[in-house]
């Protein structure tokens, strides 16, 4: 017997084929791998960049102000390295602040930023002031390179045994920075150091990996299938040469009249004569059509194809008697007028010194399905997107069409509700989340068994109660295969069918397959999840350190303006109190003048009352004042009320008069009090606090000039409505003139 199995070369061909689709599906794992673990590294180095950011902000906020005074405290004490005027100061209540400048300041939200975030940052450089700030090994070596370019400069180091992205960019002397940095010698524009930031890459490790699995379960499955593919390519090609070998082994076996080898060829063969006339065939030729041996020896050749392409056989036979080889495809007709697909290989032969046609034919329904499927397979496979679930929704769409299912879903337990989460031709009555129980879908999964579910007579069984749409749609068969994502139960694919169905193992290895793709792709879809929620997380974290940062800022700016107030407030108190000081001793000086008077045995009885009233006037002043102090507390307790008395004009300017007169003239001022016009005899008003108003101006006026005149005029204002009577609105006008600064 001849040796059937296929050359070294073709093997060897296969192999090299096989190992370089091994290395093409390894490369872009590790190309795709990478990629990820420097999309986690540029994610990492983004957040550095926006903590060195914000620390240059903060920085130079502080610089811009001079530096911010905080009240001194354990966890902020004086800067011992900050030599500067003015340093630590006390507000005039007595509470003690420091001063924080823009590195004291860097340095203490470092430091907040490690306790709650993890992420280090550090200012360094060649030539600190601060001993905790001497670099390490790799700062000091970034630190050099910033003498020669001023560039970011990022790397992936380990602090503690942990991994971390670092990060550092120069500081340049700014004119802020003089303040502090003159006296080592450098200038605006020098490289004084550099700000360092370090970010944990434990959750971008975390990420990565929970997505290096998905994608290395994704490449794995595509290498099989590719492997698969070529193993069917192979095994194509070794039938073709196991067909050539076999039509040179029937030519032989016909020559030399062995029929008992030509009855055992596992193909149809058959051997036609010049005119396209069947004249002998194997028994696997009768397996294939369907006749018995006598019913095709005498027939045509064309009789054996389909009418769809009747022109097939003689195209053969003309190609054959021409002495050429023929192999081609062409639709078979079996006995029953069923077509089929075969492969036709046909040659010439000499019997009995005439010559025949040979043909050999080999039923490829089968395989062609299986490649088509695999084809489609293979293109779902290769149009995957990022999404998985429009993935999932592909996957079950590739099932039903495959195994010409009437209805596909994808479906999964939530609780004791059954979420159909992928569906193609979804029955109108059936909802996409419905009970699970008595449903058989929910069984499947409650199961929990590899093995395959099916389940033929629906409309016969329990399951077409609780499922209207079995006896709605007509269904008889059901065919569910569990899903499992990363060992646990995810799902089940579910097939259904209006006729009676059993798979093939075939199709068991393609819902398998399938089924595997669908979990790999869920725990995709959890591991985007996850990374999504990591995402959030730390945007969240950022949100609320800007926050702060901004409450900080805030609560800053409201103690400047507070300590401001409380100057203010101070300064008004401090005038105040001279104030009242000057308004005290003039009455008192009065008071105390004419009491020694009164001890003159030789004053006179007119002299004496004079005397004694003046005695009466100025302590009736001074308890206006005192009066005038407790109003003034009434009115910051909103407890002042004003009176509303008759009193009589003249004789209440006359007291004002007398009152002020003594010190116009003390300071050689000329003090005059004019009527104009007409003016009432009484007036409707608070004597106590008009008498305050007025004494207050005309003291002012006094004051403030030093040479001239000071002059009350007294008359009645314009009336409130043109051409009215002004004696009738009860309007008195008081003007102070003076000839002073004022």
């Amino acid at each position: 017997m001849q040796n059937t199995r296929p050359p070294v070369s073709l093997k060897a061909c296969f192999a090299v084929i096989a190992v370089a689709w091994t290395v093409v599906v390894a490369l872009s794992l590790f190309w795709t791998l990478h990629q990820y673990k420097e999309e986690g590294l540029e994610e990492a180095r983004t957040q550095a960049r926006t903590a060195y950011e914000k620390d240059v902000i903060y920085r130079r906020w502080n610089s811009s102000k001079g530096g911010v005074y905080v009240p001194a405290s354990e966890a902020t004490p004086s800067n011992p390295y900050l030599d500067v005027p003015e340093r630590d100061i006390e507000t005039p209540l007595g509470k003690k602040l420091t001063l924080v400048n823009p590195a004291y300041m860097t340095r203490q939200v470092h430091e907040l930023a490690r306790a709650s975030q993890g992420v280090i940052g550090h200012i360094t450089s060649l030539n600190p002031i601060r001993p905790e700030n001497v670099p390490d090994a790799w700062e000091s070596s970034v630190l050099e390179r910033f003498e020669r370019e001023r560039s970011e400069i990022s790397e992936v180091q380990s602090i503690n045994g942990r991994p971390y992205m670092r990060l550092m960019r120069p500081l340049l002397t700014e004119e802020g920075c003089l303040k502090c940095h003159a006296k080592q010698g450098y200038a605006v524009g020098d490289v004084r150091g550099g700000l360092s930031v370090a970010v944990p890459l434990d959750q971008v490790s975390a990420a990565s990996e929970r997505v290096a699995v998905a994608l290395i379960g994704g490449h794995v499955l595509l290498w099989l299938i590719g492997l698969a593919g070529l193993g069917i390519a192979a095994r194509r090609l070794t039938r073709q040469v196991d067909h050539r070998q076999r039509f040179e082994q029937a030519i032989h076996e016909i020559e030399t009249r062995h029929s008992r080898v030509f009855a055992c060829v596992a193909d149809a063969m058959l051997v036609f004569d010049d005119d396209g006339v069947v004249i002998e065939v194997n028994p696997a030729t009768c397996d294939i059509f369907g006749y018995d041996r006598d019913e095709l020896v005498g027939r045509h050749g064309s009789d054996l194809i389909h009418t769809s392409s009747p022109c097939q056989f003689e195209q053969f036979r003309l190609q054959l008697q021409a002495g050429g080889r023929f192999r081609g495809e062409a639709v078979g007709m079996r006995n029953d007028r069923s077509p089929f697909l075969i492969e036709l290989y046909g040659t010439t032969l000499d019997l009995h010194g005439r010559p025949h046609l040979l043909a050999v034919i080999e039923d490829v329904t089968e395989r062609r399905r299986a490649e088509q499927r695999l084809a489609r397979m293979t293109e779902c496979f290769l149009d995957f997107g990022s999404d998985p679930a429009e993935n999932i929704r592909r996957l079950t769409r590739l099932c039903h069409d495959i195994l010409g299912a009437d209805f596909a879903t994808y479906s999964r337990l939530q609780g004791e509700m059954l979420h159909i989460v992928a569906a193609v031709n979804l029955p109108e009555v059936c909802d996409t989340l419905v009970q699970a129980e008595g449903r058989a879908c929910a069984d499947a999964i409650r199961a929990g068994s590899d093995q395959l579910l099916v389940i033929r007579d629906l409309q016969q069984t329990a399951y077409a109660k609780a499922s209207p749409e079995i006896t709605a749609c007509g269904l008889k068969t059901y065919v569910g295969k569990l899903v499992r994502g990363d060992a646990q139960t995810g799902g089940v694919l579910s097939l259904l069918y209006r006729d009676d169905f059993w798979p093939e193992p075939e199709d068991e290895k393609i819902l398998s397959l399938v089924a595997s793709a669908i979990g790999i792709e869920e725990e995709r879809q959890k591991g985007q999840q996850r990374l999504q929620d990591s995402n959030s997380r730390l945007r969240e974290a950022l949100d609320r350190e800007k926050r702060t940062s901004m409450t900080l800022e805030a609560t800053l700016q409201q103690l400047a303006a507070a300590t401001r107030e409380a100057k203010a407030a101070t300064q008004a108190k401090s005038e105040f109190l001279a104030a009242m000081s000057h308004e005290i001793r003039t009455p008192m000086t009065s008071i105390l003048g004419f009491a020694e008077n009164l001890l003159d045995p030789e004053l006179g009885p007119d002299e004496q009352k004079s005397a004694i009233e003046t005695i009466r006037r100025n302590g009736q002043h001074l308890l206006e004042l005192i009066n005038d102090v407790l109003d003034l507390s009434k009115i910051e307790a909103n407890m002042l009320d004003v009176e509303q008395v008759r009193a009589s004009l003249v004789p209440f300017v006359a007291e004002l008069e007398s009152l002020m007169r003594p010190r116009a003239v003390s300071k050689g001022l000329q003090f005059d009090v004019e009527y104009r016009g007409s003016v009432p005899e009484t007036i409707v008003t608070d004597p106590t606090r008009l008498r305050q108003v007025l004494i207050n101006l005309l003291s002012n006026a006094i004051k403030f000039t030093d040479s001239g005149s000071v002059r009350m005029a007294i008359r009645l204002a314009e009336p409130a409505v043109p051409g009215g009577d002004a004696l009738e609105n009860h309007h008195l006008q008081f003007d102070v003139i003076d000839t002073g600064i004022g």
